[in-house]
Parts: C-alpha cells; sequence; structure tokens
C-alpha cells in the first residue's frame, strides 16, 4: 500500500529471497510442510520447502483451497508424500500489510490442519493479524518489486522504456539503423505490466522508430495509454537534448492534468543519475529499480 504516493524504499525480488531463507531458520524443526498463499506467498514458500526439503502446497483464497505441489524427491526415487493433515505446517505468505489477506488464509486453514502457524517475510508494524513469525517489520510506504508493476499502483506510475520494460540495447546495437531495429524487434522483456493499461511511456527512443517499439508491447502483451518519443529525427540530434528534462517535462505535465488525488504519481526510471535529475526538474517522486533508490526532493 502506498500512501498519498510517496513511496520511501524499494523492496528488491532478491531481499525478498534473502528474507525466505532468513524465514527458514526461525521455523520450527516440526514443520512438516510449508503451504504458500498464491500468488506471491509461493515464492519464498517454494525457498523455504526446498531449504527444509518438506512438501510444497498452494493455497487460494479465490477457491479457497489447498492443493498439492510437489516434495521434491523425484530425482530421488522418492514416492508424492500426501500433505501431513494431523503434523505441523506452516503458512507463508510474502507480506502482511493490513492483515486482512492473512486472516483469510486462516480462516481456510483452520478448516483442514488442526496444527499450523503463519509466517511472512515483510510486516507493516500496524498490521491488524500478524503472523506468528516474520522476519523484519516494513513501515509504509514501499513498492514491491515482484508485483507493484502488476498492481492497481500502475495507474499512478509512468514508465521508461529501455531498462524497464526490456533489457538496455547493447552500444553496438544502438546505430539508429538496421541493428537497433533489430533490438527494438528482438529485445529481452524485464517488466511486464499486464493487468491494466500503462497510463504513460516516455522514452528517448525517437520517434520514427514507433511502430517497431508498439509491435514489441503487443507481441509481449503490453497496453499503454500514451507513448511519448522523443521527437528529434536521429539519435545523433536527440543527444544534442537533455534527456532527463524531456522525461521530467512529460512526467509533470502528466501529474498535472491528472491533478491531486489519493497517490501522487511517480516515474521509474533505469538510469540512477536520470531517476535523480527527473526529481529534482519534476519536484516528484522517482524509482530507479537498477539501483532501489527513490528520489523525492520534497520528501527526503
Amino acid at each position: 500500500m502506498i500512501e498519498h504516493g510517496r513511496p520511501k524504499r524499494w523492496v528488491s525480488t532478491q531481499e525478498l529471497c534473502a528474507a525466505a531463507i532468513e524465514l527458514c531458520k526461525m521455523m520450527p524443526p516440526e514443520t512438516k510442510a510449508i503451504v504458500g498463499v498464491a500468488r506471491s506467498g509461493m515464492t519464498p514458500a517454494a525457498i523455504a520447502a526446498k531449504m527444509l526439503h518438506v512438501p510444497l502446497l498452494s493455497l487460494s483464497q479465490g477457491k479457497q483451497e489447498v492443493v498439492e505441489c510437489g516434495n521434491g524427491f523425484r530425482l530421488a526415487g522418492g514416492k508424492h508424500k500426501d500433505s501431513p493433515l494431523d503434523e505441523m505446517v506452516v503458512i507463508v505468505d510474502d507480506t502482511v500489510m493490513t492483515g486482512h489477506s492473512m486472516q483469510m488464509s486462516i480462516d481456510i486453514a483452520e478448516e483442514i490442519y488442526p496444527h499450523f502457524l503463519t509466517a511472512a517475510c515483510f510486516v507493516y508494524p500496524e498490521a491488524e493479524c500478524k503472523p506468528d513469525i516474520f522476519v523484519q517489520e516494513l513501515p509504509a510506504p514501499h513498492l514491491l518489486e515482484w508485483n507493484v508493476f502488476n498492481s492497481a499502483f500502475l495507474r499512478c506510475m509512468a514508465l521508461d522504456f529501455d531498462g524497464i520494460l526490456c533489457e538496455n540495447p547493447e552500444s553496438w546495437q544502438d546505430d539508429d539503423g538496421d541493428q537497433y531495429k533489430d533490438f527494438i524487434r528482438k529485445a529481452k522483456p524485464k517488466y511486464l505490466p499486464k493487468r491494466e493499461s500503462i497510463p504513460l511511456i516516455v522514452t528517448a527512443r525517437v520517434e520514427k522508430y514507433r511502430h517497431e517499439t508498439m509491435k514489441w508491447l503487443e507481441r509481449h502483451g503490453v497496453k499503454v495509454d500514451n507513448l511519448v518519443m522523443h521527437p528529434a529525427s536521429s539519435t545523433a540530434e536527440r543527444e544534442l537534448d537533455c534527456i532527463s528534462s524531456f522525461k521530467a517535462r512529460n512526467f509533470k505535465k502528466w501529474h498535472e492534468l491528472a491533478g491531486w488525488g489519493i497517490m501522487d504519481r511517480v516515474f521509474v526510471e533505469s538510469e540512477p543519475w536520470q531517476a535523480k535529475e527527473i526529481s529534482e526538474l519534476s519536484g516528484l517522486s522517482v524509482v530507479c529499480p537498477a539501483s532501489g533508490a527513490v528520489f523525492d526532493r520534497k520528501f527526503d
């Protein structure tokens, strides 16, 4: 949950995995199975099940059921083992914010397991329902790398393109010609928002590559409301402009047109130095996943 759109901490997927390993050390030795809360809770749950060498299960809140995901012994000739209904299991989620989701998981688990504990990697200090085990308190506001691009918060985000939606081109690919067109067509995806249409993309790619850029988005199932590309006729001409200023202008214009709402708008930039400059020029929040930094001149 982002309060008034002022994110102060970027939590990486790498941090989630590290926290999951720490979570394993806190689980009781009598743990016989790990039950992950689908979907985000399955990442730390899978790590825990692997580290503890116990069966992995998935809890679906929508279907209100628990299903087997395997015991991990297939390469050793082991046979499948049913979930231990009469032994200790641990219900695992990635984060606990309000506690409402955790309470829902508890209600479902109580119908299945006589003995269980709840666990999470990160917990909001003021959560109404906290797990029995957790690694770290995580005050709001914060952004979670593994789900922010497919959360409701996407509607308040403007995105850079290269380095965010796809990998950056190598220097030899950036020839403003056939090599660059080939890069655009084959660019490896990075973050792919699919839940909702991206409100705004502001990219330093020049306008003449709009067709190839839109085809890439279409191929990867990503929709965008407004794609702003640099108006220069060539990459060489674009280099005469300040790219940070170009992005800041368009980001701030979109923010002002949207008006003040529950949340401020946030720009997601791939380059740390540009992220800092865009924040300084716009006076608004800018996130840089590559460095894990959040720039906000008004509140830092």
